[in-house]
């Protein structure tokens, strides 16, 4: 369970999140919230001010692609130079 479960309808989960939103731009950070899954709650961390949201409300992570492609192939078919 993430603090974004009862973003909205929680007053006390919302008071914490605003504050750490609060808390970085005092600090003059950037502020990411990870784990957004609805246009509310993205809505409510817009309007916060936070500067970046991930979560599945923009996309399910994607399978991992290897940058060269012999990184995972067996060493007995891979070539050596």
């Amino acid at each position: 369970m993430s603090q974004f479960d009862t973003l909205g309808t929680n007053p006390q989960t919302s008071a914490i999140v605003s504050s750490i939103v609060g808390l970085g731009q005092s600090l003059d950070v950037t502020i990411t919230a990870e784990g957004v899954e609805t246009e509310g709650q993205a809505a409510m961390l817009r309007r916060w001010g936070c500067d970046q949201v991930q979560g599945y409300y923009y996309g399910r992570p994607e399978a991992e692609v290897p940058n060269d492609p012999l990184e995972d192939m067996p060493l007995d078919r891979a070539k050596v130079a």
